[in-house]
């Protein structure tokens, strides 16, 4: 396991999210103003497709790929040429079912330039994640963070140039998003080769190990993208589509509150991996909880009052409905920074089917309590119901965290002096 502190790693994960997340914000505004209404429609319409695919091949290999290459379970050179032979398998597959679903949907308006663009995007993103998930696995945060930021950037070059100046309109952004997710794609590729040799070879022993786990960590991921959106989806069967912009948007502003806890879980897994037992680490993740709760609590009541100010003057005063729901949906977003943070202890030693047990519960009590709440209250509704599953999620996390480690629940709340005192290369 590195030397090198929680606390540097942490901070070089969250600072390349933050500047993703800022880069792309701008892009978004600009290809906005430049395509207008109908032209970013088409644009998001064209991509979905082959992104809900590229979703579906990744196969959750990114967070096998970071338990298998730090626990060592076969050589870096062997995981990394079966690595690539799924990329090869997942790619052609994602692309020729792609090929189908534009077939089947037929839509006229969809130019047979931008399906090829669009199709092709496929395995320059997996490319992107299977990198980055072999980064991670080694500790090699340096080039993980920059295959995090750097096709935002390059989409926002590229916007300037193909959009702006060139005035090619939906064609150009599509090709500006191709062409960024293709040069960092190449880019985490090539830095891999400078030292690990890459070689075609099918070894089914690695692929299946790999894909196995992968798959689990799929079907984890799936459970916890339907809590996320399920109330979504029975909001506007209720309440149309007005309801729904409003909480989405309000929803969306309040997770980034996870920013910091998605930071710390990135190196929290990729340490556990790393670590011959994962116990020698309890201390370090549950002072890691003490600090981000209190961190997040304070950016919520932060957040909470100045909403009413600042949701309006970034999107307008049509969105002010969004400022209820998101002060209503805080309490649940800032108790389940705990999931974020334990979540990846339990990634780490390679248990997601432990996220599967806990959160398939609390997505039936989250259907149930918006089929319920969502007629009477709308979207106000639906912030109480995911409230409660996040919460129960969340407290169940904790306990399984608490078993496995042998850490009393009090014992990882018990705030102490050495909890604020940072030392620079602290390992703890």
């Amino acid at each position: 396991m590195s030397d090198r502190g929680f606390g540097r790693d942490i901070l070089s994960v969250l600072t390349s999210n933050i500047s993703g997340i800022a880069i792309g914000f701008a892009a978004g505004i600009l290809l906005s103003r430049l395509l207008g209404p109908d032209g970013r429609g088409i644009y998001a319409s064209i991509l979905v497709v082959p992104g809900i695919f590229a979703s579906f091949a990744m196969l959750g290999s990114k967070q096998s790929t970071i338990f298998h290459v730090g626990r060592k379970t076969f050589s870096e050179q062997e995981t990394l040429s079966a690595l690539f032979v799924i990329f090869l398998a997942t790619s052609v597959l994602a692309m020729l079912v792609s090929v189908v679903a534009f077939y089947v949907m037929d839509n006229i308006d969809l130019k047979i330039l931008f399906i090829i663009t669009a199709i092709l995007t496929i395995p320059a993103r997996l490319m992107i994640i299977y990198s980055s998930g072999f980064f991670i696995g080694q500790e090699k945060f340096y080039y993980s963070n920059i295959l995090r930021w750097l096709p935002e950037l390059l989409n926002l070059i590229f916007i300037v140039l193909l959009v702006w100046i060139l005035h090619l309109n939906v064609a150009g952004a599509l090709v500006a998003f191709l062409l960024s997710n293709l040069i960092t794609g190449l880019y985490g590729v090539f830095s891999l080769r400078k030292t690990i040799p890459l070689r075609l070879k099918v070894d089914m022993k690695i692929i299946k190990s790999i894909v196995k786990l992968g798959l689990v960590y799929a079907v984890a991921l799936f459970v916890m993208q339907l809590n996320y959106r399920v109330d979504i989806l029975i909001l506007g069967h209720y309440k149309g589509k007005v309801e729904v912009g409003l909480y989405n948007l309000g929803v969306a502003f309040a997770m980034q509150l996870w920013q910091i806890p998605n930071a710390i879980a990135i190196v929290v897994k990729t340490r556990v991996a790393n670590t011959e037992n994962p116990k020698d680490l309890k201390y370090v993740i549950s002072r890691l909880i003490r600090l981000s709760v209190i961190v997040c609590a304070v950016l919520s009541v932060a957040l909470y009052f100045i909403s009413p100010w600042i949701i309006p003057l970034i999107y307008g005063k049509d969105f002010y409905g969004s400022v209820a729901m998101m002060q209503a949906i805080l309490p649940g977003i800032m108790l389940f920074v705990i999931f974020r943070i334990v979540s990846g202890s339990i990634a780490g030693i390679g248990r997601p089917d432990v996220i599967i047990k806990i959160f398939i519960p609390a997505l039936i009590i989250n259907i149930v309590l918006n089929y319920v709440l969502i007629p009477l209250y709308g979207g106000i509704g639906a912030a109480w119901a995911t409230n409660v599953s996040y919460s129960l999620g969340a407290i169940a996390t904790l306990w399984v965290f608490s078993v496995k480690m042998n850490l009393p629940l009090w014992q990882i709340f018990r705030y102490e002096k050495k909890d604020f005192i940072f030392k620079r290369h602290a390992s703890n």
